[in-house]
């Protein structure tokens, strides 16, 4: 991502993060899509007697697995940003 070449361990741990931004953005773009998709899908214009759903066990299973690799995906920077955090006596 054009960072000059790590020195230390914690510099390259930071470096090593940057798998991650691919990864949240396209989290970021798939919900966005759905959001969207379902906008137009159910406009009340086109579709004025709707169902009432209160209970969909698809959607319950994909927010569950989007919070788990959102959930997985912090872990790492927060071990190092903690890690940066100790103060080391030379």
């Amino acid at each position: 991502m054009g960072f000059q070449p790590a020195v230390t361990a914690r510099a390259q741990d930071i470096h090593d993060l940057d798998y991650l931004i691919p990864v949240i953005n396209l989290i970021t773009h798939l919900v966005n899509g759905l959001i969207f998709g379902c906008d137009v899908r159910y406009i009340r214009k086109r579709n004025l007697f709707a169902a009432l759903y209160s209970n969909h066990t698809g959607l319950r299973s994909w927010t569950v697995a989007t919070y788990l690799i959102l959930v997985r995906s912090g872990l790492l920077p927060a071990a190092n940003l903690f890690r940066q955090q100790e103060i080391q006596v030379i």
